[in-house]
């Protein structure tokens, strides 16, 4: 029998934090408040009732560490730093942000990050900025997403997403480490430039499998 996270029980923790503070002050490493779990281990899939509609989980797998959470680096600007480690490699991964009683298609989109040869996001130890991402480059030093401005600041508890939007490069991880040196953008699968257009399929909502989950309040 797999062991499963209740999901019940994630959200649970989602709500109760509510009443904790939740964003880390200045420029230093976050303390992530929720971590990854797969969505099978999470059991989003088993119709808990604070949540609507289909829900099929994915395959990715287990993370090792890693998680999610908003920071204050004293900007201004309500960012979500994310971590993980043993994820796919040369992976480009999507976040969305489910809050508790909605269906899984009002999911709002936030940003993406990166994994580097080994699945993990380019700096496990101080997680990096959920970025807009179109390109390999922008997986670095793309726009920083806002939570409050994107989401609103009255979010309330609910769980962010992680969805796979497949590799960003076909470079063997083994031999190409830590980062690729070609790309999978709409000119080729093995193009040169870091800095054209990504060809991964856009997530569908309505169909596509969830990869990862972790509760979080805001």
């Amino acid at each position: 029998m797999k062991n499963r996270t209740p999901f019940l029980a994630l959200a649970a923790t989602a709500l109760l934090a509510l009443t904790s503070p939740v964003h880390a002050a200045g420029p230093v490493n976050p303390n992530l408040s929720g971590s990854w779990v797969t969505c099978t281990d999470s059991g989003i899939d088993d119709g808990a009732s604070l949540y609507y509609g289909s829900v099929t989980c994915g395959g990715d797998p287990a993370p090792t560490s890693g998680g999610v959470g908003n920071i204050d680096m004293g900007t201004g600007m309500d960012m979500v730093a994310v971590g993980i480690t043993g994820a796919n490699p040369f992976n480009f991964y999507e976040v969305y942000w489910l809050p508790v009683g909605q269906p899984i298609t009002s999911a709002v989109k936030l940003g993406g990050f990166l994994t580097d040869c080994n699945g993990n996001t380019p700096n496990p130890v101080r997680p990096s900025l959920l970025r807009e991402i179109t390109s390999a480059t922008d997986g670095r030093s793309g726009t920083v997403v806002d939570f409050s401005t994107t989401v609103g600041a009255t979010a309330g508890a609910g769980v962010f997403l992680a969805y796979s939007r497949g590799p960003f490069s076909y470079d063997d991880p083994v031999t190409t480490c830590p980062w690729p040196t070609t790309f999978n953008t709409v000119n080729s699968m093995y193009d040169t430039d870091a800095t054209a257009p990504l060809a991964n399929p856009a997530v569908d909502l309505s169909v596509d499998s969830i990869q990862y989950v972790s509760g979080f309040s805001h």
